[in-house]
This record gives structure tokens, C-alpha cells and sequence, in this order.
């Protein structure tokens, strides 16, 4: 994260501040907190940041975020909610930024489509990517912050538990690429029906610049039939009639090789991951790197590195 001023963070959050100076990073873990960080106070199911509030202070915290009162010497910034505060201060903080920015969603493949994107995008541009899969209405945003001038690319994943959840990340990550995986059943209690979902997923337009294309999956019977029609819309799987095709899958134990058939051309892509669904993978990771400028010989090479994140495969 590059330096912020107090007041700037507290304007950006509608907040209020005692005192002006700089914070450097933004913690919601006290026991990670280091001199100059601002420590946002988070009230979750099973704690209350508001209880680490002096703890993060005495560690050297440049300011402290709050929504209740609490006992510190270090500068205070209240607002009138720390959850919505840190979305509020993610997408402020984005647009100082003139990086590329793809998000992704779906119901499976988020955090594999994620890693390729960012292994394709990553061979010609600084890119940065949410760790794990720190995709929620807090780790999303937290991830936004880790954001600074030396990146020219960045792949964020959003996850949904309910309706709203990705519309609202969208708008702090301000994509300039959508991908939709596929529509399954995950939280489907949540939502009622596949339809339901894929309305959720696709919230992901509201965040989007104008004209910003999406990448859907044409395999998925949900995304194939969605109506769009503000923005270019690219399809990618072994559908033939999909923009970015497979064609000739081999897969052994140890990867897949196939080729990739895109703008009436072809191109061999060597893949440390098995199965026809990394492959789908793999070819919404390819089309991202045409859309920026990749070139095919760097998509393949950047997937020819992949790495499965933690147990992933």
C-alpha cells in the first residue's frame, strides 16, 4: 500500500479524525499491526476488533479506525461503520491507480482461473492478485490496498454468499475485465434457483467500466443463454462456437495438453493441471491475455508456469 493521510482516509470513509498524519498499510489483526499501520477495528460474529484497539495502538499503529469508542493515544478515525468503511476506503483507493484490472466469479474456479490469469498477465505486466482466496466483502477489498505505483495489472476474485455481495466488490475493484466461471448450486439455499445465482454472478457488470468486456464460459447453459447487450461479450470453452475453443485435449496424470483456437488462428498450450475443466480455465486466462496485450507465445508460456494454489488441482 502507498502512503495515505489520515485525513484523507477519513474523508474517503465520510469519518471524522482527531489528528492528521500518515498511515502506511491497513491491518484487521492486531498481532500484525507494525508502526505506522492504520488498524481497522472490525466487528465480526465471534470478536470485535474494538477489543485490539489499545493492543494495535501500543504495536505502533499510525491511526485506528473505529465505529465505538475506544481508549488510545494514537490518532482516531470514526466512522459510522469499519465493514463499510473499508469497502468505502478499497475503492477510493483503487482509482489513484491506472492499472488493468480483471475480476472474476463463479460458482467453482475462481481461485484456479485467478492463478492462470494472473501467471498469463504477470509475463508481460507487475501484477498483483488476491492471496488464497481471500475473495469476501473483506478480504477482497483488503487485497485492493496491497495495490501500489509500481503495479500495472491486477486479478482480484469475488465470491458470493447473497445477493449484493459481488455487486459491491465490483464497484471497489472497478474492472476493466469480467469472467464468469460457470453457474453451479454453491449457497443455492441462499438464492432459490441456478437463475437466482447467475443474477448474483452477474453483478459483476455493475462495477465494470463502460464497454469493459465479459468473459463467459459458453459450456454453462446459464452463461450461453445470459442477454447482454451494453458491452462486448467473449466466449471461451470446447463449445466450437465459443471465441477462444479447445480442441484436441490429451490429459495423463501429471497435465493436459490442447490447442487453443482464437481469431482463426492456433496455438498449442502445455498445462501443469489435469482435467477438461482447467482447460476451460486456462482458455478464460488466454483470452484476458489477448484482450491486454499478451502475446499467444507469453499466454502459453504463463501457463505453461502455472502452479495450483494450496490443494487446488
Amino acid at each position: 500500500m502507498e502512503s495515505l493521510k489520515i485525513s484523507e482516509v477519513s474523508a474517503a470513509c465520510g469519518g471524522t479524525y482527531t489528528k492528521d498524519g500518515i498511515v502506511t498499510d491497513v491491518k484487521i489483526d492486531n498481532r500484525l499491526v507494525k508502526e505506522g499501520n492504520l488498524f481497522i477495528a472490525i466487528k465480526g460474529d465471534n470478536t470485535d476488533g474494538h477489543k485490539y484497539a489499545l493492543s494495535a495502538a501500543q504495536a505502533g499503529a499510525g491511526a485506528v479506525m473505529c465505529h465505538e469508542d475506544v481508549d488510545v493515544t494514537c490518532p482516531i478515525i470514526r466512522v459510522s461503520d469499519t465493514r463499510k468503511a473499508l469497502m468505502e476506503l478499497a475503492a477510493y483507493y483503487r482509482r489513484l491507480f491506472d492499472v488493468t484490472v480483471t475480476a472474476i466469479t463463479g460458482s467453482v474456479g475462481k481461485t484456479t482461473t485467478k492463478e492462470m490469469v494472473a501467471s498469463v498477465v504477470s509475463q508481460k505486466y507487475n501484477t498483483l492478485k488476491n492471496e488464497g482466496n481471500l475473495n469476501n466483502k473483506i478480504g477482497m477489498p483488503l487485497s485492493v490496498l496491497n495495490l501500489n505505483s509500481k503495479h500495472e495489472a491486477a486479478v482480484f476474485e469475488m465470491g458470493v454468499d447473497v445477493a449484493g455481495d459481488i455487486r459491491m466488490m465490483s464497484r471497489i475493484a472497478y474492472p476493466d475485465i469480467g469472467i464468469v466461471s460457470n453457474i453451479g448450486v454453491s449457497h443455492i439455499e441462499n438464492f432459490g434457483s441456478r437463475e437466482n445465482i447467475c443474477k448474483a454472478k452477474l453483478e459483476i457488470l455493475d462495477g465494470m467500466k463502460k464497454n469493459a468486456p465479459i468473459i463467459l464460459c459458453r459450456d454453462d447453459d446459464m452463461l450461453r443463454n445470459a442477454k447482454i447487450t451494453d458491452r462486448p461479450v467473449i466466449y471461451y470453452g470446447v463449445d466450437e462456437k465459443a471465441d477462444y475453443n479447445a480442441e484436441n485435449i490429451v490429459t495423463d496424470g501429471e497435465g493436459t495438453e490442447f490447442d487453443v483456437l482464437f481469431e482463426g488462428k492456433r496455438k498449442h498450450i502445455v498445462l501443469p493441471a489435469v482435467g477438461v475443466h482447467n482447460v476451460r480455465n486456462a482458455l478464460a486466462a488466454f483470452a484476458v491475455g489477448m484482450i491486454t496485450g499478451v502475446s499467444p507465445d507469453e499466454a502459453a508460456a504463463g501457463l505453461s508456469q502455472y502452479k495450483p494454489s494450496g490443494m487446488r488441482q
